[in-house]
């Protein structure tokens, strides 16, 4: 089977092939990745060409074939995971500044609770300045939760 020849469905075998041997060889890490990513039409025929030489070949060669193809293999994958892994590196880095300037911001709002309470108590009516008082700051905190899930 020639790898110039079309099948029925459009496609190319050997590119076919080609990719299922992609798709074998990646799936360790591949798996790991969200979302993987598809296969480009050149890895597709180099995957094909390298089938080719490892069938036209002896057997002396095929060995040889066969390294060439996992270590050209291994730079893409590495390539590829480097650019997830950078990725994922700067959302976390995110999320952390995030996280750091929400709990600033509680603090900063149970720190102005103590002097609110005082003055909320020392104008003698009652519960009610008090209720509304923590009311407040207890809305502050819900919203401050709320903005945090949101970004």
């Amino acid at each position: 089977m020639s790898a110039s020849k079309s099948n029925p469905q459009g496609g190319t075998p050997g590119l076919d092939i080609a990719g299922q041997v992609l798709d074998v060889l990646r799936s360790g890490i591949a798996a790991k990745q969200t979302p993987p990513h598809p296969h480009t039409e050149e890895e597709k025929q180099d995957a094909a060409a390298t089938l080719a030489a490892y069938s036209e070949l002896g057997p002396e060669y095929q060995d040889a074939v066969v390294e060439s193809f996992l270590n050209r293999l291994d730079a893409q994958m590495v390539k590829r995971n480097a650019a997830v892994v950078d990725s994922n590196r700067k959302a976390a880095d995110l999320e952390k500044q995030r996280s750091g300037v929400t709990t600033g911001m509680l603090a900063v709002c149970l720190a102005m609770a103590i002097p609110l309470t005082a003055i909320a108590m020392s104008m003698g009516d009652g519960l009610i300045p008090l209720l509304v008082v923590w009311g407040g700051i207890v809305m502050v905190a819900v919203a401050l939760g709320f903005g945090r899930g949101r970004s």
